[in-house]
């Protein structure tokens, strides 16, 4: 069977193995009616399934790390840049970005009225938008309005 096919079912390839194994083993311990082994076994393969619960939730983070690695090396060095890769860049949902063009918030183009496309300078740009001052630039701020005779705040 393909490996590809048993990871996007979530199935490891190895705890196949390791489950049809363990089930042969302990049918043998079963019919030869050895208690003390079957008992043993049981253990080992309680384990086994803790193991593989493990395996399976570090499977997932190493695809989700593998999604992000690809998504970044994508967006270096392109101009223009698609939904999924401005998304990622926003760090924000597809859909939500899907609002922002809706709402005119956020400039795209949308070549021959099929996908919409963002240019990686117009997504910095909004990403920047918005400056918070700092209380140092605030007090400068006040201080030349204030040197003019006008008032502070």
């Amino acid at each position: 069977m393909n490996n590809y096919l048993l990871t996007r079912v979530s199935i490891n390839p190895s705890f196949l193995l390791h489950s049809c194994l363990a089930m042969f083993v302990k049918i043998i311990f079963l019919i030869m009616k050895d208690t003390t082994l079957a008992n043993m076994f049981a253990g080992i393969e309680a384990k086994l399934v803790e193991q593989v619960a493990f395996s399976k939730q570090a499977m997932e983070l190493q695809n989700e790390l593998l999604h992000h690695l690809y998504l970044s090396q994508s967006i270096e060095g392109k101009p223009v840049l698609n939904g999924r890769e401005t998304a990622y860049m926003l760090d924000i949902s597809e859909d939500h970005l899907y609002r922002l063009t809706s709402q005119k918030k956020l400039k795209f183009y949308k070549p021959e009225g099929k996908k919409n496309y963002f240019l990686k300078e117009d997504v910095i740009a909004f990403m920047l938008r918005g400056e918070q001052r700092t209380a140092e630039e605030i007090g400068r701020v006040a201080a030349n309005y204030k040197g003019k005779g006008g008032r502070a705040w």
